[in-house]
């Protein structure tokens, strides 16, 4: 099967993080493709990957499913393999800063794996859910009684669509009002719910609790990560370039920062100064699904 032409890759639609995943994933497929089919880019993806670390390179695949922290497998002719990372940009390609600077994040974050995302759900929902006249607020009776936590959680938390009654009317009635794109956020005449969340803050026991979580996950996902690819531009066009860059070991936090701003960014600090930055927010509209924490 043409993976190019692959109706479900075909139909998503050319907006946003839709379009980004999709852009990404038939360009991944390309780049391993090429390099198998040794056409001109494969060549030189190929030649420069061999100056870069001494290896011959055999054949490629992509990585088997979304658990993999990696894009391709490099097989070399001396029977080793390399997983790497691509990373995208349409800004720019600097080999002198982090390979994820100017594209996506590290990790892609499921909130409640986390202490913040965790706090997060437990505040919004008392400071925010529970308290709003939503009838009032959406014009509407046939809004359901706000559910206790443990059932609202589940959306919250949820990677997708609602599916418990109180949430997926509050989103439909949300998008038939202010637009199918629409979520509390204040825009087109919505509730701005972030404005409406408490002040922030993380307990002593919390933040190492957190620390631990999240030292824990980057240390598996970057150890999956043998090298990275950046790119710029169109893989099938005159202006596509690429650096192939060496992996980054992951460095230990001992300590956080919180910034708000409209989401809750957390910055992640270790003694060495090579900080990241961490966002905490709703992945699927705001006050809806997919509560997140993401690192960059």
């Amino acid at each position: 099967m043409d993976i190019y032409k692959h109706p479900i890759i075909m139909n998503i639609q050319k907006d946003g993080r839709h379009s980004a995943r999709a852009d990404e994933s038939i360009r991944i497929n390309k780049i391993s493709k090429y390099m198998n089919e040794n056409t001109d880019v494969g060549r030189k993806l190929k030649d420069s990957y061999t100056t870069m670390y001494g290896k011959n390179v055999a054949k490629t695949d992509i990585a088997g499913s979304n658990r993999d922290h990696y894009d391709i497998i490099i097989y070399h002719d001396d029977g080793t393999m390399a997983r790497v990372e691509e990373k995208h940009s349409e800004k720019v390609l600097d080999k002198n800063m982090v390979p994820w600077k100017y594209s996506v994040q590290v990790l892609n974050g499921v909130g409640n794996h986390y202490e913040v995302g965790r706090k997060y759900a437990r505040l919004f929902y008392n400071h925010i859910i529970s308290r709003v006249n939503w009838r009032e607020a959406l014009k509407s009776d046939d809004v359901p009684d706000i559910p206790p936590y443990d059932e609202w959680v589940k959306d919250a938390f949820r990677c997708g669509d609602p599916k418990t009654p109180f949430v997926m009317k509050i989103k439909s009635l949300c998008r038939e009002k202010h637009g199918a794109k629409s979520s509390f956020t204040g825009q087109n005449d919505t509730l701005d719910l972030r404005a409406m969340f408490p002040e922030f803050v993380l307990t002593e026991e919390e933040t190492a609790q957190f620390l631990s979580e999240i030292n824990s996950k980057l240390h598996e996902v970057m150890s999956q990560k043998d090298c990275f690819l950046q790119t710029k531009g169109d893989i099938d066009g005159d202006d596509f370039e690429f650096v192939w860059r060496e992996r980054v070991e992951c460095p230990q936090f001992t300590n956080i920062k919180i910034r708000r701003e409209k989401d809750i960014f957390i910055d992640l600090i270790c003694e060495t100064g090579e900080n990241f930055s961490g966002i905490l927010r709703w992945g699927k509209g705001c006050g809806f699904t997919n509560i997140r924490f993401d690192v960059r």
